[in-house]
């Protein structure tokens, strides 16, 4: 039902947003990389690098270009979204699906 509403999965909507969150986190200098990951819920750091760069093409490292300060400077490489259009009409679509989904008494 999920990916009829949004077009992803809810673990690939969810991966994506923690991945969001860390990309902020490292661009803005307000973490390291092993601080972003436990920030978004990864304790396992080979594991949070492999997700990164599945999702935005690069390695943690090669994006930041060994400095926080020239990552914040430069782009990521962004993979398209599917068909999902936007994260607020994403997030949108979610809480009416919750809804939805607590008033049959699904959840």
């Amino acid at each position: 039902m999920f990916r009829q509403e949004t077009g992803v999965t809810i673990s690939s909507f969810l991966r994506r947003a923690r991945m969001d969150r860390a990309a902020e986190l490292l661009r803005a200098g307000d973490a390291n990389v092993t601080e972003a990951a436990m920030t978004v819920g990864y304790s396992s750091l080979s594991h949070f690098s492999k997700v990164f760069a599945e999702t935005f093409g690069c390695a943690v490292h090669t994006c930041m270009g060994g400095k926080r300060k020239s990552y914040s400077q430069g782009k990521l490489v962004d993979r398209p979204r599917s068909r999902m259009k936007s994260t607020a009409a994403a997030t949108q679509k979610i809480v009416n699906l919750l809804l939805r989904l607590r008033a049959i008494s699904v959840i």
